[in-house]
């Protein structure tokens, strides 16, 4: 699935972007002093198409992975196990064993999560998205991560509309009956990470603005009931910030930014603040620099014991992938291919460093300096 624009849905960008040098071959050919390179490839509109392969992005992997170029892919998707996504891209691209990308070259919207993972080794975090990012936050190192499925078949009174999943009406009619209406105070979390978009989101609203209007984590125990002197003292963690993305039906679908959308709004109606959120994902600068870390790790790994000093930001979306180079700095490099969503040329309102034909394009000029 292709993510499209940020959180407010628009397509504006800073002027500072605008004015921003257009860099053409000639001007590339006189860097090239800097040597150690390293790319991150968004995958949908850049390597995949949906589920075929886009042409040539085989191909440009390979080329990479033969000059031992250290390389990644950066997606704002996620909801799996880096394994899994990887699995995935190699057997749709149909890569070779030597070839295959590992865990480590897969880059999720939630993968950054790891960085802070042994601040909660001991603490309960709330897991929101699939059932599968339960996983995902355990192989973090997240330990006692609880989902929210799971809450909610603990304290079905949190969202009575529906029942919890995997239980039946009936057995809800008893659980009703037995209701204490209290949380243990063992229950309480440290904080809330949302790793991807809501299979269930009118529960998952309701719950996590318990926590997040709590008196430490803690749901019904409010600071206070007119909120004059709140303070945030659970975090909230979201992946991403995409406002829509595309799908195979012919109009855009909701993404976690419109999520992060209704957050905001409501939290601000009740407090009259800023609800306060840690954002990961592109076009993050956090998110980069983890890219940035892992590519040295991958570096190393070919025998480069120099640190990448140019790292080439393959992508098809204006809003995320290349505003998001240009946010991190210095040593990234923006470049806009016309394979996905972006088809137009460079100009003014959506300036890449390159715009190229497809990946595998850039990657053999590259090679060729």
């Amino acid at each position: 699935m292709k993510r499209w624009f940020g959180a407010t849905g628009t397509k504006q960008l800073t002027t500072r972007f605008a004015k921003q040098q257009q860099h053409h071959w000639f001007g590339y050919q006189q860097q090239q002093q800097r040597n150690i390179s390293g790319f991150a490839f968004d995958i949908d509109g850049v390597l995949l198409r949906g589920h075929k392969p886009i042409p040539k992005s085989r191909e440009a992997l390979i080329e990479l992975k033969k000059n031992k170029i250290p390389f990644l892919c950066l997606t704002n998707g996620g909801g799996f196990l880096e394994s899994v996504k990887a699995e995935y891209v190699n057997n749709v691209l149909k890569l070779p064993d030597e070839f295959k990308l590992t865990p480590e070259q897969m880059i999720q919207s939630h993968t950054p999560f790891q960085e802070f993972a042994k601040d909660y080794e001991d603490k309960k975090v709330l897991i929101v998205g699939g059932y599968d990012c339960l996983n995902v936050a355990k192989s973090y190192g997240f330990k006692n991560a609880v989902h929210v499925d799971e809450y909610h078949r603990k304290y079905p009174f949190l969202y009575s509309i529906f029942p919890p999943r995997d239980i039946t009406k009936e057995e809800y009619k008893r659980m009703k009956q037995m209701y204490s209406f209290e949380i243990d105070p063992t229950d309480r979390m440290s904080a809330v990470l949302w790793m991807y978009e809501s299979d269930h989101l009118g529960r998952d609203l309701q719950i996590v603005l318990d926590f997040v209007l709590s008196k430490h984590g803690l749901p019904g125990h409010l600071q206070d009931y007119n909120f004059k002197n709140f303070e945030q003292t659970c975090k909230l963690v979201m992946s991403n910030q995409d406002f829509l993305y595309s799908s195979s039906f012919s109009w855009p679908r909701f993404g976690q930014g419109m999520i992060k959308l209704c957050l905001q709004s409501i939290f601000k109606e009740l407090t009259g603040k800023d609800l306060q959120i840690q954002q990961y994902g592109k076009p993050m600068k956090v998110t980069y620099d983890f890219c940035k870390k892992r590519l040295n790790e991958l570096a190393a790994k070919n025998g480069i014991t120099e640190s990448v000093d140019r790292i080439f930001m393959v992508g098809d979306n204006p809003l995320s992938d290349i505003l998001g180079a240009h946010n991190a700095g210095d040593p990234w490099q923006s470049v806009l291919v016309k394979t996905g969503l972006y088809r137009g040329d460079l100009d003014h309102q959506k300036p890449a460093h390159f715009v190229v034909a497809d990946a595998f394009t850039f990657v053999t000029q590259h090679l060729q300096y």
